[in-house]
C-alpha cells in the first residue's frame, strides 16, 4: 500500500513546483525512498491499517519527507545543511542563513517530528530511538 502518489506530491508538497517538473519515474523513486523512511523511522509498514486518520497523517509525512529528500538533493542546499552554515565570510563571498529560513525549517521539523511520534504511538513505540538525555533507547516498550 503507498502512503502517498504522484498527484499528493504534485499538489500538497511545499516544492510543488520543482517536483512537479520531473518525470514520474523520478517522483516514484522518490515516494518510494520517502515511504521506506517513514517505516523504518515509524517501524511499522501499516499494511492492514484502514483508520482514516492514521492513512492521512501517512500521507503527510511522506509528502514531507520527499520535500526533504528533494531539499537534501540539491547541490547548494545539500552541503550548507551538511556544515550547518550560519554566517561565513570568504574573501569576497559572504553566506548566511536567514531568520525566516531557520524558523521555517525548525516549523516544518516541528510537525514532521510530531506526525512520527504520533504514529509510533499508534504503532505502540513509546520511545524514541535515540535520546539525548538517556542514550540508545534499549528500554522495552512497557516502561514507562
Amino acid at each position: 500500500m503507498a502512503f502517498a502518489t504522484i498527484d499528493d506530491v504534485k499538489e500538497h508538497a511545499i516544492f510543488k513546483a520543482e517536483l512537479s517538473s520531473k518525470s514520474d519515474q523520478e517522483l516514484t523513486y522518490l515516494l518510494k525512498r520517502a515511504e521506506r523512511q517513514v517505516i523504518t523511522l515509524v517501524r511499522s509498514n501499516f499494511e492492514n491499517e484502514t483508520d482514516p486518520q492514521v492513512l492521512f497523517d501517512l500521507n503527510v509525512v511522506t509528502v514531507f519527507m520527499v520535500d526533504k529528500l528533494y531539499l537534501m538533493a540539491q547541490p547548494d542546499v545539500a552541503e550548507n545543511a551538511i556544515i550547518g552554515i550560519q554566517s561565513e565570510d570568504l574573501l569576497e563571498r559572504s553566506y548566511s542563513l536567514s531568520k525566516d529560513k531557520m524558523v521555517a525549517a525548525q516549523n516544518f521539523e516541528a510537525e514532521f517530528s510530531s506526525l512520527i511520534q504520533s504514529l509510533r504511538a499508534r504503532n505502540g513505540v513509546r520511545r524514541p530511538i535515540f535520546d539525548i538525555g538517556r542514550g540508545p533507547s534499549y528500554w522495552k516498550d512497557d516502561e514507562a
